[in-house]
């Protein structure tokens, strides 16, 4: 009877969701966007970047030596983990989307132009949310104060059941590909 008992205890535990949290604001008036991240409303990581930081940074001179060496010793740093890049891969495909949001209001000189924007953007999140199967709500509004104020959050869940196929299938599918064919070749006759 014990073993039962644990064997369900086990069982509601690894499927048990885990959730976890994305949120975004953007505000031109402030010049500011944050955003940050929170597991089971717990946070994780949180960032704000003044617009002036992101303005030094894209005017800063280029040193393309530099550049290009970051990028090769980048490169190689993907190849040697690819099987932490296929489990990532194969753990977003199983990430479950819970609920996303969107509200604010953009303001641009042109009138036309900013109502194009905000519909266009309301019909691709609403595109999002039917594709991802998620609650979502959309307040995206034209104005004409030329303050843009965006924020958005979602809500992800993934279960330890899902961590565990994902990497027991990255396990067995990187030693089954990696080992070398061992045929033994039959002599001619």
């Amino acid at each position: 009877m014990i073993y039962l008992v644990l064997a369900v205890l086990f069982l509601h535990i690894i499927s048990a969701p885990i959730l976890f949290g994305v949120d975004f604001s953007l505000s031109t008036e402030k010049r500011v966007i944050r955003f940050g991240a929170h597991v089971n409303a717990l946070p994780v990581f949180s960032k704000r970047v003044d617009f002036d930081t992101v303005e030094r940074a894209l005017y800063k001179k280029d040193k393309s030596a530099e550049t290009a060496e970051k990028t090769e010793k980048a490169g190689n740093k993907i190849k040697a983990n690819g099987a932490l890049v296929e489990a990532v891969k194969r753990l977003l495909l199983r990430m479950n989307v819970r609920r996303l949001s969107l509200d604010g209001s953009v303001g641009l000189s042109d009138a036309a132009v900013c109502a194009v924007v905000c519909s266009t953007v309301n019909i691709m999140y609403s595109q999002a949310c039917a594709y991802f199967h998620a609650i979502g709500t959309s307040g995206l509004a034209a104005n004409n104060n030329g303050i843009t104020e965006v924020a958005a959050d979602g809500i992800f869940s993934l279960t330890i059941a899902d961590i565990i196929i994902v990497l027991l299938k990255t396990v067995f599918t990187r030693s089954f590909h990696e080992k070398p064919s061992r045929r033994v070749q039959r002599a001619p006759d």
